[in-house]
């Protein structure tokens, strides 16, 4: 073990107290490891090791030991080297599911939640924005319909206050430009998943979360403007 762990045999009489970090941290994992435990729990255990550790840790849970590892770990390739009976991931609210096949089986069930999540809030943003045009085909017809009983129709937005009418003459072209953004932000979360780039893909995740909201929030404000554009050209119509 001590040759495994990178202590040359002139350090074997050494002081503790003249050992450096590095070395410390690797004497208290040889200490652990000389018991023979049957049940080893490493939380992060490669935040504190340099490589050569590392690579003698694995070496070590590899070969020689035959008994259960419980291994919290952020570090994928130490994962995969270790824990070849499958991980538990938390998946949050409260669950934890088994995945047989590894911390890959895990990176796609999170795209896979991702994408199922996606379409939900594409679904919800077509109803509202379908409910949208319906708003607006009635409030062009209940002005057709004022014309047609020889009332004068109000101009569009007459009423509303100087922000509400320069905002409703833009808001559909802002909502549209908001979700080109949303639909190149998602591609380059597909393009960094292909390519494994999973810091890339979890960097890009928190940008479309936030075009999404954004896109949420700039169609409900759609609605509202509609209802009041409604509201004067109804009044206009009376």
């Amino acid at each position: 073990l001590l040759n495994m762990l990178a202590f040359p045999q002139d350090k074997w009489g050494a002081l503790v107290g003249r050992l450096s970090g590095g070395e410390r941290r690797r004497l208290q994992l040889l200490a652990v490891l000389a018991r023979s435990p049957n049940l080893l729990i490493l939380d992060e255990p490669t935040n504190d090791l340099d490589l050569p550790t590392i690579a003698a840790l694995e070496q070590f849970l590899h070969e020689n030991f035959g008994g259960v590892l419980i291994c919290v770990s952020h570090d994928r390739a130490f994962v995969e080297r270790t824990c070849t009976d499958g991980v538990l991931a938390f998946m949050g609210d409260g669950q934890v599911v088994p995945m047989i096949e590894g911390y890959g089986q895990y990176l796609d069930s999170l795209d896979e939640a991702e994408g199922q999540a996606r379409a939900v809030s594409e679904i919800a943003r077509k109803e509202k924005a379908g409910a949208a045009a319906a708003m607006a085909v009635a409030a062009n017809g209940q002005a057709a319909s004022g014309q047609a009983g020889g009332k004068r129709p109000a101009p569009k937005a007459a009423k509303l206050s100087f922000k509400n009418a320069r905002e409703w003459e833009t808001v559909e072209a802002d909502v549209n430009s908001l979700k080109a953004e949303l639909a190149a932000a998602e591609a380059a979360v597909s393009a960094a998943s292909a390519g494994c780039d999973y810091v890339l893909v979890a960097e890009l995740s928190v940008a479309v979360d936030a075009l999404a909201a954004r896109v949420e929030g700039k169609e409900e404000r759609w609605l509202e403007l509609m209802e009041l554009v409604a509201e004067v050209e109804t009044a206009a119509g009376g």
